[in-house]
């Protein structure tokens, strides 16, 4: 099994085909990529400026949020970076929503949520305060096709 050098904060599974994939990352602020087995796919060094703290995808995409203000996005094929969103508030959890339409959706410490479309990366919408204190888990809620829905979760 593959070991990170830091804490891990975040984990994630991919399914590809009849292939899973173990994506983690955390205070040393790299992505590791591995097989079910942990053999290493992948590791993307120093992937953001500050640790990672969320990790998410949809069939195309995964998704890193980090305590440096940035949300990016990276192509799940070839482990390029395809996008980074720089984001105004600091320590974001980040989830991507597969729905009909693509919306990746983040909170901060300082309660605002934000999402991007995963067409062009532009920012859709912005709720100023959308919990009292810090947003710990966005989720998505399956099941609906009306547009962007999922719950989430704060100290208040």
């Amino acid at each position: 099994m593959h070991n990170s050098k830091e804490y891990i904060y975040s984990t994630h599974i991919v399914k590809q085909g009849d292939q899973y994939r173990f994506i983690f990352a955390g205070k040393d602020k790299s992505i590791y990529i591995v097989t079910k087995t942990g053999e290493l796919i992948k590791e993307i060094e120093k992937a953001h400026n500050g640790p990672i703290c969320s990790i998410t995808s949809n069939s195309k995409y995964f998704v890193t949020g980090s305590w440096d203000s940035t949300a990016k996005v990276w192509d799940l094929e070839t482990f390029e970076n395809v996008k980074v969103i720089e984001c105004e508030e600091f320590a974001h959890a980040v989830t991507t929503c597969v729905l009909s339409n693509d919306v990746i959706v983040a909170a901060s410490q300082k309660m605002p949520m934000n999402f991007w479309s995963c067409k062009d990366f532009y920012k859709v919408k912005r709720i100023g305060l959308a919990h009292d204190d810090i947003t710990r888990k966005i989720k998505e809620l399956p099941g609906y096709s009306d547009g962007v829905n999922f719950a989430s979760c704060s100290n208040d």
